[in-house]
């Protein structure tokens, strides 16, 4: 059976330990976790106070090619709507811990 390759992303600052080693080398028969899991600070565009990150911020700054099929990025800064996880282009999607905590 095929395993799904996924990029994974952190987006800021994490207030918590995130165990990257754990994490990458994860084992499962449905996904791999390609590649280093890399870092992404945004300080070039803003968005208005009523959220942190935008869809359209988050498909303009994050990758739209990397390795593998999926990209995953993880933030504790708050998504559009204050949703706890948005799909975006390219299969990639976002998922926030903001108030979770």
């Amino acid at each position: 059976m095929k395993r799904i390759k996924v990029k994974i992303g952190i987006i800021g600052y994490l207030p918590f330990e995130f165990n990257r080693k754990l994490i990458k080398n994860w084992k499962s028969d449905i996904f791999e976790i390609v590649d280093d899991i890399e870092e992404y600070h945004f300080t070039n565009h803003s968005d208005t106070f009523s959220w942190g990150y935008s869809d359209r911020i988050l498909n303009m700054e994050l990758p739209q090619i990397f390795d593998g099929e999926l990209f995953i990025g993880i933030t504790y800064v708050p998504i559009e709507d204050n949703f706890y996880a948005r799909r975006l282009e390219s299969n990639r999607i976002v998922l926030s811990y903001f108030e979770m905590y």
